[in-house]
């Protein structure tokens, strides 16, 4: 066999299981200048780490984020990085999609009330949700496979008018997937009542969506995040949310993941939080885990991998 290979995370086992076949799998970085592909899931590369993996012919990504690995330093010594685009694309749509639904009927409040109250009023005023039927929804990031996805679905079940920022897009490409485009996020979240984030973290998004972008919203709409958590102001999130800027939010990321569970807008009931497990379906993971395996070991053996992503 001979080759060695980074991957300390869990991940399909029958991604696992072809990985093994082909390689010895170590769980730790320790002789990191041994070895020939690193797989990553939600580990960090750092760039001192890059730089010491002299033998390493390849990392692979299962998923698609690039910040937890530094692009520049792969690119400076020379690393190519396969991905996995569209491997979880469904599942994370319909998961940004599912937020939607349950922060626009009032779903979490209602179940609440149901566990620890139960019935005392035919349709209480202060659950009283609205339809989806109709409603404008914006999504920055329209033309990535979620972005293109989700609109679909909001429009194919519900008729919604689909708004996309993408700057870069040409607007009769978006207009193919019944999508209008704008031309600045102020004028897409002014005009919205579903706002959606389907855009990479990078140092142009960080701390996008703050305190500025919060005064455009109209009191009635809900923001979801299924992207990255550092691309909200959550400062500035948890204000709106408190004064009456914004009716509610679903983020499935924080910025500080490993510290979610004690953050203030836990505590809010027009927000609701998830463990970034937007992508956590079978379907998903096995999807991420195959073609990241398969993209590894197709450098390592000197093929042009399916998805390999551009410095």
């Amino acid at each position: 066999m001979g080759y060695k290979v980074y991957m300390a995370e869990v991940i399909h086992p029958d991604a696992v299981k072809k990985l093994s076949d082909f390689a010895e799998i170590v769980d730790n970085f320790d002789h990191i200048e041994e070895l020939d592909g690193i797989l990553l899931r939600a580990h960090h590369l750092n760039r001192d780490q890059i730089s010491r993996a002299k033998k390493c012919k390849v990392i692979a990504r299962h998923g698609v984020g690039m910040d937890i690995l530094d692009v520049a330093a792969c690119k400076e010594f020379g690393i190519p990085i396969v991905y996995t685009p569209g491997a979880n694309t469904f599942s994370v749509a319909e998961f940004a999609f599912t937020m939607a639904l349950c922060l626009m009927r009032n779903v979490y409040q209602t179940e609440y009330i149901q566990k620890t109250q139960g019935f005392k009023e035919m349709g209480p005023v202060s659950l009283r949700g609205n339809e989806m039927r109709g409603k404008v929804v914006g999504i920055v990031g329209a033309s990535g496979r979620i972005g293109t996805t989700l609109a679909g679905m909001f429009k194919g079940a519900f008729g919604c008018q689909i708004l996309g920022y993408a700057p870069h897009t040409p607007a009769e490409r978006l207009a193919e997937k019944g999508i209008e485009k704008v031309e600045t996020i102020p004028e897409l979240i002014s005009r919205s009542d579903v706002v959606s984030i389907n855009c990479p973290l990078t140092d142009e998004t960080r701390n996008l969506f703050n305190a500025e972008m919060f005064s455009y919203f109209k009191p009635s709409a809900i923001l979801l995040n299924t992207a990255r958590g550092a691309i909200v102001d959550e400062n500035a999130l948890y204000d709106a949310l408190t004064t009456g800027k914004l009716r509610a939010c679903g983020s499935d990321v924080f910025v500080d993941e490993a510290t979610s569970f004690t953050n203030p807008l836990n505590k809010l009931d027009n927000f609701i939080g998830f463990p970034h497990v937007a992508a956590n379906t079978q379907e998903s993971m096995y999807n991420m885990a195959m073609w990241a395996v398969e993209g590894l070991i197709d450098v390592i053996e000197g093929r042009e991998p399916k998805y390999l992503y551009k410095y």
